[in-house]
């Protein structure tokens, strides 16, 4: 070699080579062997990490089946109320805790769908001041809270007092592949809750939406993402999917590796018309096409023992 070069201190001998040779190549040098040890370190390198990478992804795997392992164990609503009551919401409003079907956790495909709102009743004014809703105050209110109590809500439908929301979306859900084949009602397979976690402003109408209806609806929604651990979330709302979306709720599911779509309110015309944003079929079609979907996926990649 005419050019001298000077190497860094190095632990053992195998170390001081690659030192050496890295320093002749970064000289712009080639001699020997220098060029086949920088190949054969930096694939050493590349080998170390993807080893390193797919440690992680392992760990962070069986931390998940670990999760879901402890929250399959529930058996008692008891014990998921306490889980539900630790969230800040539903300690100042236990009514509005999601509906778990007694038949959810059984399920190979796990479905939370998400309504827009809750009403109460017309003259009740209380829930349009934000702070004071989402500190949890009443005032001069004493027993109207009917209009917000989810599980009853959805109990008293699967006893015979029939809304056209639920109604319609059990209707669709029974047209699935995966649920046509059950004979109760799909809704003791699912869990459900309204996006939104104030009520709206006027019975039978949308809710105006706030910034802090926003934050405070996306961040529930994670919460609750955390303890039902769904396989698909189904926003049966524009508004809400919009809301969601804006609150990075949506981007929440995607790190979680949890599917989800949108489609219009069960309720609305625009479930029996055809949409454009649905290529053009009407709502419950698409909302059926999605569950399709997302079933298939999730069994075969179920099936295959990937999440």
């Amino acid at each position: 070699m005419s050019e001298k070069v000077e190497v860094s201190s190095y632990s053992n001998l195998t170390d001081g080579y690659r030192k050496f040779s890295y320093t002749v190549i970064n000289a712009g040098l080639d001699h020997g062997h220098c060029k086949e040890i920088v190949d054969s370190a930096e694939k050493e390198i590349y080998n170390r990490k993807i080893e390193n990478h797919n440690l992680s992804k392992g760990l962070n795997e069986l931390a998940d089946k670990i999760e879901r392992n402890k929250i399959n164990s529930l058996t008692t609503s008891q014990k998921l109320d306490e889980i539900f009551k630790s969230i800040t919401h539903y300690e100042l409003h236990p009514e509005m805790i999601p509906w778990v079907g007694k038949d959810y956790f059984k399920q190979d495909f796990k479905v939370l769908l998400l309504g827009e709102s809750h009403y109460l009743k017309k003259d009740t004014t209380y829930h349009h001041d934000l702070d004071d809703w989402y500190d949890g105050v009443r005032k001069g209110v004493k027993n109207d809270t009917a209009g917000i109590k989810t599980r009853e809500i959805l109990q008293n439908f699967l006893t015979g007092k029939s809304k056209t929301i639920y109604r319609n979306t059990e209707l669709a859900l029974k047209e699935t592949e995966y649920f046509s084949s059950h004979i109760k009602s799909p809704y003791t397979m699912v869990s459900f809750m309204n996006f939104f976690q104030r009520p709206a402003e006027v019975s039978g109408n949308s809710i105006k939406v706030f910034p802090k209806d926003v934050e405070i609806s996306s961040k529930v929604l994670t919460e609750v993402i955390k303890v039902l651990m769904p396989d698909v979330v189904g926003f049966t709302s524009s508004l809400a999917f919009d809301a969601a979306k804006k609150g990075n709720a949506t981007f929440f599911l995607k790190d979680k590796k949890v599917l989800f779509f949108r489609t219009s309110l069960p309720a609305t015309a625009w479930w029996n018309n055809k949409n454009k944003k649905y290529k053009n079929a009407t709502g419950r079609e698409h909302f059926i096409t999605c569950l399709n979907k997302f079933s298939r996926q999730r069994i075969t990649r179920a099936s295959s023992g990937r999440r």
